[in-house]
């Protein structure tokens, strides 16, 4: 992706900017909150930051440190003559959601991009998580192992494939479910879902990953919160 850095003005503060597509920007969130624990910084995402061009409102030095964004990467704005009018606020998307489901909304985007249950254990065992609160092999049951399963359907693996899965994220939850309560309370439910993501995305001939893939906590919303419950 392409990026730039530059100091910010204070001493020590940096501004990384990432053109970053829009079904990454939840992992992207996720890295920098879990780099920036493991590191002992302060970081944050934001969605705006002052120009390249525009001078520190201090007056500090700020200078370009390197970078492989260039013009071509920035989208042209769009120029509207129609006059500006202030829009209420919109409360902010997931404002509701638990903890364990914000959490496994995680566990699931790390999922979908195939990441070793090691390195996903890693992201989430931070410190005020529910990961963290309880501990590696709960979260392994109830998290890593039904997200291994939603994951293996849209990739369009066999059953034999996801059970494997399911059972190496989590022996003791495959020993205590079974293959055959497995297969019909989740997998047959995420086949269903992958399908109907399929037939969205090419009903309306999308350009970009269903939102299902753009937002991984849509995996504990609506019909797919079913997912999240024990069986």
């Amino acid at each position: 992706m392409p990026w730039l850095r530059r100091e910010s003005g204070r001493p020590g503060h940096t501004h990384l900017i990432i053109k970053t597509p829009p079904c990454l920007r939840e992992e992207l969130q996720l890295v920098v909150r879990t780099v920036a624990s493991r590191q002992n910084v302060s970081a944050t995402v934001r969605s705006t930051l002052r120009l390249t061009s525009s001078p520190h409102r201090h007056g500090l030095p700020s200078p370009v440190l390197s970078c492989t964004l260039t013009t071509a990467d920035v989208d042209t704005p769009v120029t509207s003559t129609t006059p500006h009018t202030a829009r209420p606020a919109r409360p902010r998307r997931g404002a509701n959601r638990s903890r364990s489901e914000s959490e496994y909304g995680h566990a699931l985007a790390l999922a979908r991009a195939s990441h070793s249950t090691a390195h996903a254990w890693a992201f989430a065992n931070l410190s005020g998580t529910k990961a963290r609160e309880i501990g590696e092999k709960a979260w392994r049951r109830w998290f890593w192992a039904p997200a291994t399963t939603i994951a293996a359907a849209e990739r369009g693996l066999t059953e034999q494939q996801a059970w494997d899965l399911f059972h190496q994220a989590s022996p003791a939850q495959a020993a205590h479910i079974g293959r055959d309560v497995w297969r019909r309370n989740r997998w047959l439910p995420a086949l269903r879902e992958a399908a109907e993501l399929g037939r969205d995305a090419n009903a309306s001939d999308r350009t970009t990953p269903p939102a299902a893939y753009v937002n991984p906590h849509l995996a504990v919303s609506s019909r797919s919160k079913r997912r999240f419950t024990r069986p």
